[in-house]
């Protein structure tokens, strides 16, 4: 389900295709994935809220249903408007929607091991646009656009719809065993004792801090990813090179979120955050400074590395949420987590491409993004557990 729910990202295929057959221009069809996006985010936030009350089994499939009623309106679209609410809304809404519930399902399931399922579910939404999107561009080429959005559409209504079906909370009683919840607490030091509600959860340093290190990284990746290809065709690389080490950066990304939601059970909330901006900055660095003299292995390096950190940070946020506030309100907490990605998302590319602009050069937007993570790593450092509520019945 995280996979399909992924095609999210499998936007950028489409681009060209719609702009040969209706003449549109680069702005006009890019502003449909931002409008998924922002409905993305909206999604996840009314989905959580209705996640929080009600089955998963019913969210998911409310969610799904809207989602495939918007792949199969978008392979019928012949205007920019039907375009937008067709893939913007609809299919934005309804992935935001649908994607809270398989979360908030599995922290419930194994609380004891929150960063690695966290990380899988994650890892498979990543993934999607390299898996599925290169076999809808198959589809594309052997057929046309239209049919690949059907594709979509049918995954959606067979693996989502159907899915959902079997979705379900673990009885009130359960209780995972005693010693892997002992030894989760021990490495963690978070063990949860409280559930906190968003006006709980607004008044603790811990969300804020944490709310900055999501914002900073995902908006020193996304500038980043935003103009990798233009840097390396600048840097003397092929067209097909560049293009390579983008698809580098969509595995890197998926698999990151696995890797870093693993360390998260191993070595804790601190650390973890700290090595995940650390890589970040690692891989900015040797993109500005070693990847001009050493040439492409070291650009595909630097790609990996920023991939995988922009990708860990992901897994952390619903780990973080989880194990600071609570599985009670986990669906509206966490689809508040996304909030950053909207800010990060207009911030990130425009302001790449802005500096790039005034100077005719990266370094300044990579050395910002560099700083950026080093906003990160400081978050990490100085992040605690949360304030106690003093009543806590009423959260």
């Amino acid at each position: 389900m995280s996979l399909v729910l992924g095609l999210l990202y499998a936007w950028s295929i489409f681009v060209m295709p719609l702009e040969k057959e209706f003449g549109w221009n680069r702005a006009q069809t890019s502003l449909a994935f931002t409008v998924s996006i922002v409905f993305f985010v909206l999604g996840m936030i009314f989905g959580g809220r209705h996640g929080d009350k009600n089955t998963p089994r019913a969210v998911v499939t409310i969610g799904s249903t809207i989602l495939t009623i918007g792949f199969f309106m978008v392979s019928f679209t012949g205007s920019l408007p039907i375009l937008y609410i067709s893939y913007g809304v609809l299919c934005g809404f309804g992935i935001g929607f649908a994607n809270v519930s398989p979360m908030a399902v599995a922290m419930r399931w194994f609380p004891d091991k929150r960063g690695l399922v966290s990380g899988i579910l994650v890892m498979g939404f990543g993934l999607a646009g390299f898996l599925l999107g290169s076999l809808a561009g198959q589809i594309i080429e052997s057929m046309d656009w239209q049919w690949a959005f059907r594709l979509f559409g049918a995954l959606s209504l067979v693996i989502c719809l159907f899915g959902a079906q079997f979705l379900k909370y673990p009885d009130k009683n359960f209780v995972p065993p005693a010693t892997k919840i002992a030894n989760a607490a021990e490495k963690t030091s978070e063990a949860v004792t409280q559930d906190y509600d968003w006006r709980h959860m607004f008044k603790t340093a811990t969300w804020w801090t944490w709310w900055a290190f999501h914002l900073v990284l995902l908006t020193g990746g996304l500038m980043i990813i935003g103009h990798i290809v233009p840097f390396a065709i600048g840097g003397g690389v092929s067209k097909a090179k560049a293009i390579a080490a983008m698809g580098m950066f969509s595995v890197a990304n998926g698999v990151g979120r696995l890797i870093i939601g693993a360390l998260w059970d191993r070595l804790g909330r601190n650390i973890t955050m700290i090595l995940n901006a650390l890589i970040m900055l690692c891989g900015l660095l040797s993109l500005n400074f070693l990847v001009p003299s050493l040439g492409y292995p070291l650009l595909l390096i630097s790609v990996i590395l920023i991939g995988m950190s922009f990708g860990g940070a992901i897994p952390i946020a619903s780990a973080i949420v989880s194990t600071a506030f609570g599985n009670k309100h986990f669906g509206f907490n966490y689809g508040l987590a996304t909030t950053p990605l909207v800010i990060a998302a207009i911030i990130g590319p425009y302001f790449g491409g802005y500096l790039y602009t005034q100077t005719h050069s990266y370094t300044v937007a990579i050395l910002l993004s560099a700083g950026l993570a080093v906003i990160g790593i400081i978050a990490g450092i100085i992040i605690k557990d949360p304030s106690p509520i003093v009543d806590a019945n009423r959260a």
